[in-house]
């Protein structure tokens, strides 16, 4: 990022563990530290127009495409 003058902007950076419920369970929960910035880890994140749980079921994704309709 450096090398190419770019910054973190941490009010908008969202971070994801993706596994299935045994894995995520044995992760740490708090916010971690990403070069300068304290980032939250979310359980459910947006990608290019995508909703992502962190175990890809896309439940989240299909009642927002069914509400938008």
């Amino acid at each position: 990022m450096r090398a190419n003058r770019l910054r973190l902007y941490a009010e908008k950076t969202q971070l994801i563990w993706l596994g299935t419920r045994q894995q995520l369970e044995k992760l740490p929960t708090g916010d971690v530290q990403l070069l300068s910035a304290s980032v939250r880890l979310q359980s459910v994140v947006r990608d290019l127009g995508v909703t992502l749980d962190s175990q890809l079921t896309m439940a989240d994704h299909v009642t927002m495409v069914c509400c938008a309709g």
